[in-house]
């Protein structure tokens, strides 16, 4: 049996980058792949464009083992022949494109060349039977390179200086073996072709080891326990807004001292990777606040922030200007022992310690009666002083990981896991199986579509093999639009969770954290090819865990009901 790894299993799709806890216990956010390209092993996809060719998806075996290589072939049109990606290049810096190549039909050699424009004509053309480079031509400084991947594989590169700034094309083509190269336009025959994989442009004067993008240029997330820096597993959220401005340069607008008191404000360079704001309060109840605009009449948000402090207690307040907001809204929160006093107006405070001396503070305020708030971080005592950091003001009754702001609203992605064809079907069992997974959640929060843990969808609702939590761990089985399993074993989950679902035709059982439910006798399964980690099978928003994935397992048979019970005790 042929195994891989988990990146060539998994899709994984966010199109900003996101923040999470690394394993020293600090925020930190996910870098950009080094690839500039996205959907960079499918070349089907609709970011390629397709000049006078065809592209056969997943025809031979590419370069890291699965059947993930594609045949691009070209058409009889006179024109030139090639699959293209689009970028926004700036001039003046050195870019390298490069592609996995192996000769296919006919006897076409490959060619690499960004749009005239910004590659100055340059580009560089390869022979894919002798593995050298035929000629690199332009006036863009090309430099052409090809080594041998193995098993008829060539890694070819053109590296160039960009010429001007502009949005254009890097072109991925066939041309004809002649003393003529780059000669881009010719008359196609309609079956020479050649294989593709692995395509990537990035920065630098060398092509770098391939990273794999899909729909987005950012990895997964691997979070950790701020406090016991114990693994957590995958963090997948939906995505959210953050609408506290300037989150990490508290001395310019809209930061302001509070209405009342006094207080003085410095940005402080902290050791833990972010910037704080210190302040002190020279009379009582002196501090920092922020106002924020376009909130939504009716509309729950939750209010996170980082805050240290040994000496003293901190009042948070929020309010519309003089006038309360909707009610009198207020907590006092001792950051030295990570408590709170009691709450007016706001729904609930959430305190975590982090192993840095921080506690990251999450206050729920109810729906609101106006468009228009103040919040306030009071230090009660005069003389007293804080480190506060990473404010995060955010639409929904939960709070999610930080996204960093300058002068405007930013917006972090949704999170999207899933494997789905080629990499699907060799593990998949139609005929019966189990799933089985382990997660740490929260409690529903929207009371409608719930918080899917996985489904095994055809990437719609109408067939769909899913364990979630809907008031309650739910598994269910649907074909054809038709639920034909729908069991709730436990009641609402909150932290740790392991749910197993068996399914077979008219042999189906759930369990969860080691309780077994009740066989349903009656199923008809669907028919599926992606599995879906985290969020529903057809990618509803609504759907997106909010939590962690700490495994999902799968066994090719329906496993026992003893076993069910004792895999997720």
């Amino acid at each position: 049996m042929t195994s891989y790894t988990f990146d060539q299993l998994l899709d994984f799709t966010r199109t900003t980058s996101g923040t999470f806890v690394g394993s020293n216990g600090l925020i930190q956010t996910t870098p950009a792949s080094v690839n500039l390209l996205t959907f960079t092993q499918e070349f089907d996809n609709a970011v390629w464009g397709k000049s006078a060719t065809t592209v056969t998806t997943n025809t031979t075996t590419a370069p890291d083992g699965t059947s993930t290589a594609d045949t691009v072939t070209e058409t009889v049109a006179n024109n030139f022949h090639a699959v293209s990606a689009g970028f926004t290049f700036t001039n003046g810096v050195t870019y390298t494109i490069s592609i996995f190549a192996k000769q296919g039909s006919g006897t076409r050699i490959l060619q690499l060349y960004p749009s005239f424009s910004q590659g100055g004509n340059s580009g560089s053309v390869f022979n894919l039977v002798n593995g050298t480079v035929v000629t690199t031509a332009g006036t863009g400084s090309g430099v052409g390179a090809i080594t041998n991947a193995g098993n008829g594989w060539y890694r070819c590169s053109h590296t160039f200086v960009c010429q001007a700034s502009g949005t254009n094309t890097i072109f991925y083509g066939l041309a004809q073996t002649t003393a003529n190269a780059l000669n881009f336009v010719y008359t196609g025959d309609g079956t020479s072709g050649i294989f593709l994989w692995g395509a990537q442009l990035e920065l630098g004067s060398t092509a770098t080891t391939y990273a794999r993008n899909n729909g987005g240029r950012f990895p997964a997330r691997f979070d950790y326990d701020p406090a016991t820096l114990a693994p957590k597993g995958i963090l997948i959220e939906e995505q959210r807004a953050n609408r506290a401005l300037q989150s990490e340069d508290f001395t310019v607008s809209p930061w302001a001292a509070t209405v009342v008191g006094t207080s003085t404000r410095v940005n402080d360079n902290s050791a833990l990777g972010f910037m704080r704001g210190l302040v002190t309060a020279t009379s009582a109840n002196g501090g920092i606040r922020q106002t924020f605009a376009s909130l939504t009449s009716g509309q729950v948000y939750a209010l996170s922030f980082y805050i240290q402090s040994t000496t003293t207690a901190v009042s948070v307040f929020m309010e519309n200007g003089t006038v309360s907001f909707g009610a009198p809204h207020n907590v006092t929160i001792n950051p030295s022992n990570g408590t709170a006093g009691a709450l007016t107006g706001f729904t609930s405070v959430t305190i975590t310690p982090f192993s840095s001396g921080y506690i990251y503070t999450l206050i729920t305020a109810p729906a609101g009666g106006t468009l228009l708030a103040n919040f306030e971080w009071r230090i009660v005592a005069n003389g007293g002083s804080m480190l506060y950091g990473r404010p995060q003001l955010e639409a929904g009754a939960f709070a999610t990981s930080y996204i960093p702001t300058v002068a405007s609203q930013v917006t972090r992605a949704s999170d999207s896991c899933a494997i789905v064809a080629p990499m699907f079907a060799p593990w998949f069992n139609a005929s019966e199986g189990t799933f089985v997974a382990d997660s740490v959640v929260a409690p529903n929060v929207d009371g409608v579509a719930g918080n899917y843990y996985y489904s095994a969808s055809d990437g719609t609702i109408s067939n769909m093999i899913l364990s979630a939590e809907v008031n309650g761990t739910v598994s269910q089985v649907i074909a054809g639009g038709v639920t034909q399993f729908n069991e709730t074993v436990g009641g609402e989950p909150t932290g740790a969770l392991k749910v197993a679902l068996a399914y077979q035709a008219n042999n189906t059982v759930s369990s969860a954290n080691g309780a077994i439910g009740t066989t349903d006798t009656s199923v008809t399964l669907p028919t599926v090819n992606r599995l879906s980690i985290g969020v529903r099978g057809d990618l509803s928003a609504s759907t997106s865990l909010n939590g962690h994935i700490r495994s999902v397992q799968y066994y090719p048979v329906r496993l026992a009901d003893f076993q069910l019970q004792a895999i997720t005790a």
